[in-house]
């Protein structure tokens, strides 16, 4: 399985239909909604917002996809195709189309969808997929400066942070056991 490194969007243009596709990491269905909603909110003179979606789950692979006006099986379904061809996870890829007044025809629309995500994945990158597991962190908030840089060092990030407790915040992360076991490392050198 492999993952995108990062979100990204291209534009293509086919017979003076404008296609907008944007790549974006996900962890949960929810993320799909939230995303797509952003895109519509965006993209409010769009002809179709179409999409497909792959997600890594404890032991299977969760998919998604709509055609979103297009003629069923043209948009949603190509895109779902590319992405499972290769093999990626964790992204969803919504591709937005600015009808340009020439139609495609069914092939044509079918080969540009997948056009789209094809070209959108060469561009995001790709890497090999790590699980990461849910991981908190509580530290005196003298240590934050130091903290950050052990973050920095590493290349990590911290999915939140709570600051309910002024003197001892809360750090969530999303980390493979390596990610992990080098953080703890490396805060175990200032205690």
């Amino acid at each position: 399985m492999k993952e995108i490194i990062n979100d990204t969007c291209i534009v293509l243009t086919e017979k003076k239909s404008k296609f907008i596709t944007r790549l974006h990491k996900i962890t949960s269905v929810k993320q799909v909604d939230e995303f797509l909603k952003e895109i519509r909110a965006a993209e409010k003179g769009a002809t179709h917002n179409c999409y497909a979606w792959r997600l890594a789950e404890k032991q299977s692979i969760a998919e998604g996809r709509s055609d979103d006006g297009e003629p069923s099986g043209t948009a949603g379904q190509p895109m779902l195709s590319v992405l499972s061809g290769e093999d990626a996870v964790n992204v969803l890829a919504v591709v937005t189309r600015y009808f340009g007044g020439i139609k495609l025809g069914t092939g044509g629309l079918v080969r540009i969808y997948g056009k789209c995500v094809k070209e959108a994945l060469k561009d995001s990158g790709m890497r090999s997929f790590i699980v990461r597991e849910n991981f908190e962190y509580s530290f005196h908030i003298s240590k934050t400066s130091y903290i950050q840089y052990i973050l920095d060092k590493l290349s990590l990030f911290s999915t939140k942070r709570d600051f309910s407790d002024p003197i001892y915040p809360v750090y969530h992360f999303l980390f493979s056991e390596n990610e992990k076991t080098d953080f703890l490392n490396e805060v175990n050198k200032i205690n």
